[in-house]
């Protein structure tokens, strides 16, 4: 699920947000996700370690923050 900041949910482990955490400043990294419509909800889960995407795409819309 992402979530209307464009917060991905995902298993719990923070694998991905550490990876992309420590290329933070290091590089003009843009982070995509790909999913379809019906994951998209308005209900936040943002924890304080998750890193957001900058920009989604399903297979109906473009969704920047």
């Amino acid at each position: 699920a992402i979530d209307s900041e464009l917060n991905s949910l995902g298993y719990g482990g923070g694998y991905y947000d550490r990876i992309f955490g420590s290329l933070s400043g290091k590089s003009s990294l843009m982070i995509a996700g790909l999913g379809f419509d019906y994951q998209l909800t308005n209900y936040n889960f943002k924890e304080e370690h998750d890193l957001k995407y900058d920009v989604v795409v399903t297979e109906k819309q473009v969704c920047f923050f």
